[in-house]
């Protein structure tokens, strides 16, 4: 099989635009990209605990959000206090 028909099966979501399939559709490959994880919010209620109290009652001196699905729960977080009547405007975040 010669390189230009020869599949490369990539077990991973793609994004855009995609470094790996960019780089191997040049080099005469044909990158498949096939999702085969999913990455669901572990701590929710943890984390809306701590939201809630603030940083100076937790002793926390700032949030560092690594990643985008990092922020989202964050999101999820708050919109749990939004939805239950106990979001603080004030907290300090």
């Amino acid at each position: 099989m010669s390189p230009h028909t020869t599949k490369v099966l990539l077990l991973r979501e793609p994004s855009t635009p995609d470094k790996y399939e960019s780089t191997l559709t040049s080099a005469g490959y044909n990158p498949i990209s096939l999702p085969v994880l999913e990455t669901l919010p572990v701590n929710l209620p943890a984390l809306r605990d701590i939201i809630h109290d603030g940083p100076e009652v937790c002793e926390f001196a700032g949030v560092v959000i690594t990643s985008k699905r990092s922020c989202e729960t964050w999101g999820m977080a708050l919109d749990i206090l939004k939805e239950s009547g106990q979001h603080k405007e004030s907290v300090g975040w």
